[in-house]
């Protein structure tokens, strides 16, 4: 049993706290004092050092502190991903559940964009800590999301929008995960008003985002006191060489201009809307040396990408005119070529666009028989077709002639998956378009100036669409071009992964959680 005034050392210093959940306080001192020197109380803080990394004790103190004021502060933490943001909100909820432990009524409160996984993962490193905390001795669960010592509760609920949460009450804390992924009206409404009658601090914790979501308006706020705390990666990387090693590889895969770089490492704040590729990024899609190309080369691999367009009402002389598409979007055809004798740019094996075709307005079943020809007369060995909307019956026509053409129905996630996943790999230059005069070719012509006017839009849970330009000096309305292209990270031959040793997995990016 850990004595009094250990305890009470150890909750007034969270490295020391941080030590004492990993080894008895016997061992503590066995270790760090001599045999002489045991009688004297808790060994010092300073002996500890490294144990809670970095910049983590000076934002439990500051918490805490806040917590002890009640002055109704929010308090804006952005740690950089995989950073134990969240083992460290664990380790506030065993402190808090030992400090307040004999006040009746005593509520923390920890809310999380979903249930499942987020409120899940947190109820589970709750769990693993305060079994492992030598200060708790015993603690109950109840109903499911209630985790009490004597007389102090926290409580897990859901931040999701159909979450019916009304009605909390948070008199020691609220503390909000990832901020920048909840509705600020779900929060305004039904949240914030959990410390109302309290005046408890709030935590807001998360990454960078989007300038228009919740945490980025608080952090607007915040800025310029000490209720801004801020660590971005290159501070872990000092702290830790694991970390900038991990740092470092993603950066060399989703290059240092992708946003989930920009945003989840170095908490840079990008717009909601703007422009999809970079000059840079363009310069690379179209910096192919190799020429548009009729036919398939005996040692390579084809794949085909398709995005269906709309078919005209009116009857259309020329449906490869792309000059005036009279209100309607393309049903577009890229070829990608895989040469197994290239370098892998890690992770990605190159590949080259060789070929594109465009039919504007074009009959659905005209496209089709147009299609199904061109997948056989390239020998394609995988491919994309979109199948959403009016393009379902197409897709699924020509998956049934094609089979490994797959119909392909996207939703919110796999959208943005693929708009993530294209701009890593042109990043690292491994897509390049066919070399061709602008002037005399019109799809090049279409597909640079589709490049430059198509715009991202990110919404909640940093999810990312392509949008058409807006106002009316936009010179292009269409990006059905930039849309196919995006498809390509489904359409990797397998023959292109066993003899180019694209990373299995790797090419795909998704959104950590911590």
């Amino acid at each position: 049993m850990i004595s009094e005034a250990n305890r009470l050392a150890a909750l007034r210093d969270p490295e020391y706290h941080r030590y004492l959940m990993f080894e008895s306080v016997d061992r503590v001192i066995r270790r760090n004092r001599r045999p002489r020197d045991q009688a004297k109380g808790p060994p010092p803080s300073h002996r500890l050092h490294g144990l809670l990394r970095g910049p983590q004790p000076e934002i439990i103190t500051r918490a805490e502190m806040a917590i002890r004021e009640a002055k109704g502060e929010v308090i804006v933490i952005r740690m950089s991903r995989q950073t134990g943001k969240n083992e460290l909100e664990a380790m506030m909820e065993v402190r808090a559940l030992s400090i307040w432990r004999a006040i009746p009524g005593s509520c923390w409160v920890r809310t999380a964009p979903t249930y499942q996984p987020q409120i899940v993962n947190s109820k589970l490193r709750l769990d693993k800590h305060i079994q492992a905390d030598p200060l708790i001795d015993k603690f109950r669960r109840r109903e499911g999301y209630i985790y009490e010592v004597g007389e102090c509760q926290v409580h897990f609920l859901s931040a999701g929008p159909t979450a019916n949460v009304v009605g909390g009450t948070a008199n020691i804390c609220l503390s909000v995960d990832e901020a920048h992924k909840i509705d600020a009206d779900k929060f305004d409404e039904d949240i914030a008003p959990f410390t109302a009658s309290t005046n408890a601090p709030i935590l807001m914790w998360g990454v960078g985002a989007c300038k228009q979501d919740m945490l980025y308006r608080y952090r607007q706020d915040a800025e310029g006191t000490d209720r801004l705390m801020e660590y971005p990666a290159a501070i872990w990387c000092e702290q830790s060489e694991a970390y900038a090693g991990h740092y470092e590889a993603r950066i060399r895969v989703l290059g240092s201009d992708h946003p989930i770089i920009k945003t989840q490492y170095d908490l840079i704040d990008i717009e909601a809307i703007g422009g999809y590729l970079a000059p840079g990024q363009r310069s690379s899609l179209f910096s192919g040396d190799h020429q548009r190309m009729e036919g398939p080369r005996n040692w390579c691999h084809y794949a085909l990408l398709v995005d269906i367009g709309g078919e005209a009402e009116t009857e259309v002389k020329d449906p490869l005119d792309l000059e005036d598409k009279g209100g309607r979007d393309a049903t577009v055809a890229l070829v990608i070529e895989w040469d197994l004798r290239e370098s892998v740019v890690y992770p990605f094996q190159p590949c080259r666009i060789v070929q594109s075709r465009w039919w504007v307005g074009a009959e659905h079943d005209a496209a089709e028989g147009d299609l199904i020809e061109m997948a056989q007369h390239w020998g394609v060995e995988a491919g994309v077709i979109d199948a959403r909307g009016v393009g379902e019956a197409t897709a699924m026509a020509v998956h049934r002639r094609v089979p490994c053409i797959e119909a392909y129905k996207a939703n919110a996630a796999s959208v943005s998956e693929d708009c993530y996943d294209l701009l890593a790999r042109i990043s690292k230059g491994a897509v390049r378009y066919y070399r061709a005069d602008p002037a005399e070719d019109k799809e090049r012509r279409e597909m640079e100036a589709q490049a430059i006017h198509t715009q991202y839009q990110i919404g909640g849970h940093d999810l990312m669409r392509l949008a058409k330009p807006t106002g009316d000096g936009a010179s292009v309305k269409y990006i059905d071009g930039i849309k196919a292209l995006t498809y390509l990270h489904r359409a990797v031959p397998a023959g292109a992964l066993e003899g180019g040793g694209i990373m299995s997995g790797s090419s795909r990016v998704e959104l950590p959680e911590t």
